[in-house]
């Protein structure tokens, strides 16, 4: 995101001075009473979703969603509203989803089922008043070396979700590269579809994922 902002995103951040964009690990699937091995694990499941394309997500795995807020989602589960929800495994010390998760699911490698975008901005013309030496402070306080460190902490950050749930005798369930990519091709029209409503307002998605991909590629060799 960094490397592709100035060509490809600042445009969706007027009135914004951006430091940084980052994100969680991503979406794992965190189910009550039953297991998630396959996409069909999943049809018929009442789940929480966590944005639009998580929507997107859980639809093409034949799950019924609900919108439920980050805070609601204990609640939601133990009144069984919903039994699945797509969401990190850093929340589950905060939520206390030891109390009603059964199972969680992972794929390969900590390959996830998507994922939402974090800004950290200032108001532009707030940020334009400040002093130089300001400016420059907030600009090295998120350079690519802090990227990294906060993407390192975003990371180590799931160990202590995934540790309170297996203390509770939760199971982790880890898919093989095989079912991992089962998962992943199950997923491809969600891309199509995001493909499509960005074309609309005249935005090549088709590159934009080419090009995201390619950088996600370099970056996972570093």
């Amino acid at each position: 995101m960094r490397e592709m902002f100035e060509t490809d995103l600042k445009e969706d951040y007027q009135g914004l001075e951006v430091m940084f964009l980052h994100v969680a690990q991503g979406q794992a699937i965190q189910s009550k009473g039953y297991p998630v091995r396959k996409p069909s694990d999943l049809r018929g499941k009442r789940a929480r979703v966590p944005s639009g394309t998580g929507a997107w997500v859980l639809e093409e795995f034949g799950a019924e969603t609900f919108s439920v807020p980050v805070t609601k989602i204990p609640q939601s589960l133990q009144r069984n509203i919903v039994t699945t929800a797509l969401i990190p495994f850093n929340v589950m010390p905060l939520l206390g989803l030891n109390n009603h998760i059964s199972h969680f699911t992972e794929g390969h490698e900590m390959t996830r089922f998507g994922n939402v975008i974090f800004q950290v901005s200032v108001n532009k013309e707030k940020f334009n008043s400040f002093p130089p030496d300001v400016k420059a402070a907030f600009r090295q306080a998120s350079d690519e070396e802090f990227l990294r460190e906060i993407g390192q902490m975003w990371k180590d950050d799931e160990q202590r979700g995934i540790k309170l749930m297996e203390q509770f005798g939760k199971e982790h369930i880890v898919l093989s590269k095989e079912k991992t990519a089962e998962f992943q091709r199950t997923l491809e029209p969600v891309v199509e579809r995001w493909i499509d409503e960005v074309s609309k307002d005249g935005i090549d998605g088709k590159a934009l994922v080419n090009k995201a991909r390619k950088l996600i590629a370099e970056h996972s060799q570093q």
